[in-house]
């Protein structure tokens, strides 16, 4: 009798979220960078940079963002996000691969 494999990828992967938990007194802001392995290692909560300056070249705050999965691509580590861009009924669900240099922890 023949049996049939599965497949098993190659190539590198993330690893998987580890639950962490910030000590007392650690005021770390959504703006602060963040090392990709850090954020692969972290919540899945992350804040979403924006693309441009607002109106008046004012930097618009971050969006909450949930990582779905994470890949490596050639230009580095991708994560696959969902986040809501405005509020209310005008609030738009947005999925996108976004490059870790766009995301912050949560």
């Amino acid at each position: 009798a023949h049996r049939s494999g599965r497949a098993v990828p190659s190539g590198p992967s993330a690893p998987p979220p580890v639950e962490e938990h910030e000590p007392p007194g650690d005021d770390r802001s959504a703006a602060d960078p963040a090392d990709p392995a850090e954020l692969r290692r972290a919540h899945r909560h992350c804040w979403v940079l924006p693309d441009d300056p607002g109106e008046g070249g004012e930097q618009e705050e971050p969006f909450a963002g949930v990582v779905a999965e994470w890949r490596l691509g050639p230009t580095g580590w991708l994560a696959r996000v969902v986040y809501a861009l405005g509020d209310g009924e005008m609030a738009t669900v947005v999925e996108s691969w976004l490059g870790a240099d766009q995301l912050r922890p949560a």
